[in-house]
């Protein structure tokens, strides 16, 4: 079975002949023009590996790799950094993020190939790894059970596209589920730069801080499109 890469790039011309080298050294290829496209096709697609740009409308590469390393389906998957931006503290804030590599443009083929190999090799050792552990499954199985309680006597609520669903700060006081739709977690800096922090998924569940008691939400929740919870 093909290993697929989701490329996230707005440079149609990089993002064509990318594709084009990467499908001839044998990977099935996903595209995406900009970030927000990008982490729907994660989430749907759930690739073997991730490269992204960095500089890019609405969402950058950094925002992309923050918003994937929130959810439990995509936090594990290789990320590549490729950009025009080779400078030091450039370079430094991608691995400090978590990044597993960061290639400077103009890049050498054989090198962006020999660091998907790297780390589709290492995705496969970690899959191992878990697939081992028998607590993970049935930490696994008992979300799911609380999932299904929550569906079974939740109330089904309607949010509309830029409404608020929690508030930064405010008194934690509802655990919700993401049904159907698209939702973002993010925070305030101390310039009031939006800082995003999570792109939840279908589901997924938002606002479980409220377990601890007395508590505060750690950021905000917003509706990016209508959306259905419980």
């Amino acid at each position: 079975m093909e290993s697929s890469v989701l490329l996230i790039e707005d440079d149609l011309v990089l993002a064509e002949n990318t594709r084009e080298l990467l499908e001839l050294s044998g990977y099935r290829m996903l595209l995406a023009h900009e970030g927000k496209s990008g982490i729907k096709k994660a989430y749907k697609e759930l690739p073997d590996v991730i490269i992204s740009d960095i500089m890019m409308p609405e969402l950058d590469g950094f925002e992309v790799y923050q918003a994937l390393q929130q959810n439990k389906h995509t936090r594990n998957i290789p990320f590549i950094f490729i950009s025009a931006k080779a400078d030091p503290a450039d370079v430094r804030r991608g691995m400090n993020l978590g990044a597993d590599d960061y290639i400077t443009k103009p890049f050498n083929e054989e090198d962006l190939v020999l660091a998907i190999e790297k780390r589709l090799s290492k995705r496969i050792q970690m899959r191992e790894q878990e697939e081992l552990n028998p607590a993970t499954k049935k930490a696994q199985l008992h979300l799911e059970e609380f999932k299904d309680y929550i569906r079974t006597y939740g109330e089904q609520i309607q949010v509309e596209k830029n409404e608020e669903i929690f508030l930064e700060n405010r008194m934690a006081s509802s655990v919700y589920l993401l049904e159907h739709g698209m939702v973002k977690t993010f925070r305030l800096d101390e310039y009031g730069k939006e800082l995003i922090t999570g792109i939840p998924q279908k589901s997924d569940i938002l606002g479980f801080y409220s377990f601890k008691l007395p508590s505060h939400y750690p950021e905000s929740a917003q509706a990016l499109e209508t959306t259905i919870l419980y």
